[in-house]
């Protein structure tokens, strides 16, 4: 299996035999609320896709 779009493939699912272990890998970015603003994220012009995707935490980030 091909792994999901954009997601490194250091790791073939031939090397992972455990239940422990996900059939899929994927990223977790958690940001501050100083990070977005420095990084200019959310444009909701730019960023609209990434959006649906994403949460914002309680304290702000």
């Amino acid at each position: 299996m091909a792994p999901a779009r954009d997601l490194a493939s250091d790791v073939t699912t031939t090397d992972m035999r455990s239940p422990e272990i996900p059939h899929r890998l994927g990223w977790l970015n958690s940001w501050s609320t100083a990070t977005a603003q420095a990084i200019g994220f959310p444009t909701p012009a730019c960023d609209a896709e990434l959006l649906t995707r994403a949460r914002r935490k309680p304290s702000g980030g």
